[in-house]
């Protein structure tokens, strides 16, 4: 056939882009999401202070395993909010810190600095500032230049700098880093973004309706 070559070559393109979607996205975000295994909440917790919401009685808790430079974790940042808007009397929502290190050499500073600024009580503000500027920061190919990056970003919401950076470069925050990720690996996440609904792997995009089950099926059952 005199098509022949053009039909082959057309295959193996198309196998070819097929095949760098996949990898594009493997890294971040986490196929196996919607696992119906109930983890132990030691697990999922583990005394992490980084919690908003309602107290330790709630109805639902939302653990989030995320990374600060993952475009996906940045992408599901509006359903978080959506969901504490909607059922943030019914939910503890708790952010849990997997920096993909391999594809996001800057998420582990990132963490530092949340981390470091979780001290002063401004680690939700810092959160929310690296992902609204994710794009200005994420790029850095410079330790002393993204520093001075997150500096700017702690003047502005007002911490004390020195007490910051001084904090950021104690072993024990990274020891809240580590213990966060070592969680993760028990848990068997794959990627980021990854959330658990009262121990139950679930989708992002199923993560208000599984919210709302709950919820719901409480109010019914007490009426």
């Amino acid at each position: 056939m005199k098509n022949m070559p053009l039909l082959v070559g057309t295959i193996v393109i198309t196998l070819l882009m097929i095949f760098g979607v996949t990898l594009m996205f493997s890294g971040d975000q986490n196929a196996t999401a919607g696992s119906d295994t109930v983890l132990e909440e030691s697990v999922l917790v583990n005394g992490s202070e980084n919690v908003k919401g309602a107290t330790e009685s709630a109805q639902v808790t939302v653990v989030e395993f995320s990374d600060f430079q993952c475009p996906a974790c940045k992408s599901a940042q509006p359903l978080v909010t959506q969901l504490m808007a909607e059922y943030g009397e019914n939910v503890r929502f708790i952010y849990r810190h997997y920096p993909l290190v391999s594809i996001h050499p800057n998420a582990q500073a990132a963490a530092v600095f949340a981390e470091a600024a979780a001290d002063q009580g401004k680690f939700w503000e810092v959160h929310d500032l690296l992902f609204e500027k994710q794009s200005e920061w994420s790029g850095s190919t410079n330790g002393a230049e993204l520093l001075q990056t997150f500096l700017s970003y702690a003047q502005a919401l007002e911490l004390d700098t020195a007490k910051l950076e001084e904090r950021m470069n104690e072993p024990s925050i990274l020891e809240v880093i580590q213990r966060d990720v070592s969680d993760g690996n028990t848990a068997g996440i794959s990627g980021t973004p990854t959330f658990y609904v009262n121990g139950v792997q679930t989708s992002a995009p199923q993560l208000l309706s599984a919210v709302e089950t709950i919820v719901t099926g409480s109010s019914e059952s007490t009426e």
